[in-house]
């Protein structure tokens, strides 16, 4: 029994590991590909997730909205995917480096560890946690 729990876990790092190194391929991906430019962000915008928590909660996320150029002068007003949990790690006013793809620049991102490396790393790191504790689990059960 604890043979096929060991395995379970090891299965379930193995698939955080390998969503992380996708995203990690995408993210370089993207750089190689996007464009950059000065920006500042002008607002933010909130959305309140539909899923209650167990204890009933809605959680607000908070996404900053981001007014760039591109280099052919064309403005651009994008409220970015990546958001907080209900705090703003970039408030209104902030110059930041925007990245986009140049066919693309709904899809823009601030050049920052939490919009290009969080989920990346995140995930990498847990699946990797995963196999290796699902790995322990096995050899001290044996």
């Amino acid at each position: 029994m604890f043979a096929v729990v060991s395995v379970m876990i090891v299965v379930g790092g193995g698939f955080g590991v390998l969503i992380g190194l996708a995203l990690l391929v995408g993210t370089v991906r993207f750089l190689r590909v996007a464009e950059s430019a000065a920006g500042v962000v002008v607002a933010h915008e909130a959305k309140v997730d539909e899923t209650p928590d167990q204890d009933g909660m809605r959680t607000c996320f908070v996404y900053p909205v981001v007014e760039f150029e591109d280099r052919s002068g064309r403005h651009h007003r994008v409220t970015l995917a990546t958001g907080t949990a209900g705090y703003q790690p970039f408030p209104v006013g902030t110059r930041v480096e925007i990245l986009w793809p140049p066919d693309d620049p709904a899809r823009a991102r601030i050049r920052s560890f939490l919009h290009l490396w969080f989920f990346p790393t995140m995930f990498t790191a847990s699946g990797l946690l995963g196999v290796a504790g699902g790995l322990l689990f096995y050899s001290w059960t044996s």
